[in-house]
């Protein structure tokens, strides 16, 4: 069975409860992936450069330590400034700034 890490590098796959799929943005044309976990979409990213801002997009999930897990590979993998955290209800900080979207 394929990790997260893999399907996360790989820009496609599913590994357990996580699924990586590419999509086309409709209105600028641009390639994006996303992460699911279950049926939660986790986090979309521009597929050549998950820095842009303009495409980067995540969410809380439910808040479960395998949401937590999941994230932080990814957030790792990707090299994004990002971290989620689970002590005192979910939130995803980003050098010292909370972001709960």
């Amino acid at each position: 069975m394929a990790s997260i890490k893999s399907i996360i590098q790989k820009h496609k796959g599913t590994a357990g409860a996580w699924r990586v799929v590419q999509v086309t943005r409709s209105d600028d044309y641009v390639r994006c992936c996303q992460l699911w976990h279950y049926s939660t979409l986790m986090l979309e990213w521009r597929e050549l450069n998950p820095r842009d801002e303009d495409y980067l997009d995540y969410s809380l999930g439910w808040g479960s330590v395998s949401d937590q897990n999941g994230m932080n590979t990814a957030f790792h993998i990707q090299d994004l400034p990002l971290y989620y955290n689970r002590a005192g209800g979910a939130e995803i900080t980003n050098h010292g700034n909370v972001y709960s979207t």
